[in-house]
């Protein structure tokens, strides 16, 4: 899998206001659509991109994308991503600790833009910071269990 900076937002921010510029851009691959890009409204970029690294986490975990429809089914995956008992059937299959499924279910899917985790809420939150180095989130330890800490999901 190949992560690239280009696809995250530049000038989506309004600086005089203080807030996102919703974009209208439709634009990304399917599978990491967020419920507004997946239904063609106009978007918070910035929680777009959360919504896609829930994504990239869910598939690092399990291998496979947490909601999977063909391109043409569009409602069919908007479905799957509104419906509240959804993760809980395909996350039920391994056994994740509890502020992994905290960060997923209640943090980055969340249908409802402003209520999902910011990404300086993401590296706050106990799941990531227990795998960053010093327990400081972001710290720069790409990952790496701080020592001592054991590395699981």
């Amino acid at each position: 899998m190949k992560l690239s900076l280009a696809a995250f937002p530049v000038d989506a921010w309004d600086w005089e206001e203080g807030r996102p510029v919703l974009s209208r851009t439709m634009c990304g691959t399917h599978q990491y659509k967020c419920p507004q890009l997946a239904r063609n409204l106009p978007y918070d970029p910035y929680a777009a991109d959360c919504w896609a690294l829930g994504v990239v986490l869910f598939q690092l975990l399990n291998g496979r994308y947490p909601f999977s429809a063909a391109n043409s089914e569009k409602e069919a995956m908007v479905a799957q991503q509104t419906d509240p008992g959804h993760l809980d059937r395909v996350l039920l299959r391994r056994n994740f600790s509890p502020e992994l499924l905290r960060l997923l279910k209640e943090g980055l899917f969340v249908e409802e833009e402003k209520s999902r985790l910011t990404a300086r809420q993401v590296l706050k939150h106990p799941w990531v910071r227990k795998f960053s180095v010093g327990g400081g989130g972001g710290g720069g330890g790409g990952g790496v269990p701080a020592p001592g800490k054991k590395a699981s999901p």
